[in-house]
């Protein structure tokens, strides 16, 4: 579209006027810079470059333009320009502080076929990107061209306004035609059963970022979607809950989960409200079976915890068939890590156990145990529960079915302290200002004379029973790393072939050795264990699960360490 004549003419007698150039010289640049360009600018435009690169002040009023210019003859300081153009995308609204007051900026995403221009609208201005979609036609005036972060951006000036209008108004290509490359795709429809918030610390900001993720199933195949905004974009989610149906246009995908990423142009629109009671969770033994490998919920008995440096830990979900190993960022747990008594999740005794509920992981790999890894955005649920479960005693642990008692010898154990800091939230080796409560963290080799298992504990109430160090000896050893160690080790030769009744919870994984969460330990009875040898020789007889033989070893050893006793 063309500029009137006399407002170029205009133009050129002025910067004639003021650089002592005749009009011919003048409208010779003019023409030039028209070439230049390939007739992608107007007469116009380029008389208004030319003025400001002779240094040459056109009023406010010669640049305005009333008439509509199209997107590609935008140039850097116009003013009260008209455009008509098809809405691509709309921004979700961000906030920003601006002399101390919240300010709220919505964009629009023009394109006319010639180019394309972001809209930014202003506090209340904001208003008029309400009901607006992709593919609507409007007539912005009023206009102000800036430049932002070196790209042409549009403004309101006082007074303008944004408006729908008849499609016969204005000669704009279809929205399938001026969408831009990078945004087409990236559409699709949610019906949503989670929306999580979280945070993580960003490497580029140098600071922790709030993080949203809606997640669901893709209305058209039913498969996983998860949609993920970081930063300021995170209020474009609010108001989504449970059970509503989104349709979002204009996502990122992510190549490295497979999830979707809000953009600064992605369009939400809730098509219903939610209302929807969200899913079960599944129990650890169900993981492996689960029909996706992404945004699990997993809800288990909190058998161990182990640090693993000082902002993350690996937690052990259990049932009474098998586990799964938990990775989680400290600020997860520490609830969990803050319990009485330090390290008793589970006490047979009084009937009580800690469970939890983590919301959103990851299978990630299996190292006997499957291991799965919690999200920025995870959320953890920590709740006390009764336990009806017994620990039924059994001569062997090949006869143990979850929770169980065994005589067990143990042939080696390994104990490792951690001091939790909740003032910091981290991890250290040792307590600061007398702050921070130690987490014992104790590995155990056990055998019942036929089958090994690995043992984990984090109850002080175990370590005090076998090395003699309970939790308040260690807050004083932990002043002096070296001498905790000393006396570790002088505890840890004295235990080594030694035998207990364990109570625990055997786990069988599908792949790799058992693992034996273990609540107790107590000193053999010799008299006891001979007479439930001998009650066991009676049920069995000959070819039971214990041979004859075995059992009689058993008694003529348990004799010998009644008479030494």
């Amino acid at each position: 579209m063309r500029m009137p004549e006399e407002d170029v003419s205009e133009i050129v007698r002025l910067i004639a006027e003021k650089k002592s150039l005749s009009e011919d010289e003048v409208r010779e640049l003019v023409r030039r810079r028209v070439e230049e360009f390939e007739g992608l600018i107007t007469e116009y435009a380029a008389a208004l470059m030319v003025a400001k690169e002779l240094g040459v002040q056109v009023s406010g009023s010669k640049r305005s333009l009333a008439s509509p210019l199209r997107i590609r003859d935008l140039v850097k300081g116009l003013r009260n320009v008209t455009v008509c153009a098809r809405v691509v995308a709309v921004s979700p609204p961000r906030r920003y502080s601006r002399k101390g007051r919240d300010v709220v900026v919505v964009k629009l995403l023009l394109s006319d076929g010639t180019g394309v221009v972001p809209l930014a609208l202003w506090g209340d201005q904001a208003k008029m990107a309400e009901g607006l979609r992709p593919g609507a036609l409007v007539r912005v005036r009023r206009a102000v061209v800036r430049e932002f972060r070196g790209r042409l951006e549009l403004s309101l000036a006082s007074g303008g306004s944004v408006r729908v209008v008849d499609e016969a108004e204005a000669s704009v290509p279809p929205l399938e035609e001026v969408m831009p490359d990078e945004l087409k795709g990236g559409e699709v429809t949610v019906v949503v059963d989670r929306v999580m918030r979280g945070a993580a610390f960003s490497r580029v900001a140098g600071e922790r970022r709030a993080v949203v993720c809606v997640r669901g199933r893709d209305a058209g195949n039913g498969s996983l979607v998860r949609v993920i905004a970081w930063g300021g974009l995170t209020s474009a989610l609010e108001g989504i809950a449970p059970g509503a149906t989104v349709r979002f246009m204009g996502l990122k995908p992510s190549s490295e989960s497979g999830d979707y990423v809000l953009g600064e142009w992605t369009t939400v629109e809730v098509l219903k409200r939610g209302g929807a009671s969200e899913g079960r969770a599944l129990l650890p033994s169900s993981v492996r079976a689960a029909e996706r490998l992404r945004g699990l919920d997993v809800e288990g008995l909190v058998g161990y915890v182990e640090p693993r440096g000082a902002y993350s830990a690996s937690v052990l979900l259990h049932d009474d068939a098998s586990g799964v190993l938990l990775r989680l960022p400290i600020s997860l747990i520490g609830d969990l890590l803050k319990r009485e008594p330090p390290g008793g999740f589970t006490d047979v005794d009084a009937g009580s156990a800690c469970q939890m509920r983590v919301y959103d992981a990851d299978v990630q790999g299996e190292d006997g145990l499957l291991i799965l890894r919690a999200n920025p955005w995870s959320e953890v649920e920590v709740s006390d529960v009764e336990l009806s479960a017994e620990c039924p005693r059994v001569l062997l642990l090949r006869e143990a079915r979850g929770f169980f008692s065994a005589r067990l010898t143990i042939t080696d154990l390994e104990l490792r302290v951690a001091v939790y800091d909740d003032g910091d939230g981290r991890f250290r080796r040792q307590p600061v200002e007398g702050r921070g409560r130690p987490l014992a963290v104790l590995r155990l080799t056990l055998e019942d004379g036929l089958s090994r298992v690995r043992g984990l504990t984090n109850d002080w109430g175990v370590v005090e029973r076998l090395l003699g160090v309970g939790y308040e000896d260690a807050l004083e050893l932990l002043e002096s790393s070296k001498l905790l160690s000393e006396v570790v080790d002088y505890a840890r030769g004295e235990v080594r072939g030694s035998e207990w009744v364990v109570y625990g919870c055997l786990l069988r994984p599908q792949a790799g050795s058992e693992v034996a969460v273990v609540f107790k330990v107590e000193p053999i009875n010799p008299e006891y264990e001979i007479r439930l040898v001998e009650e066991r020789l009676r049920e069995l007889g000959e070819g039971g699960l214990v041979g004859e033989e075995e059992a009689r070893a058993q008694e003529e050893g348990l004799q010998a360490q009644e008479e030494d006793t």
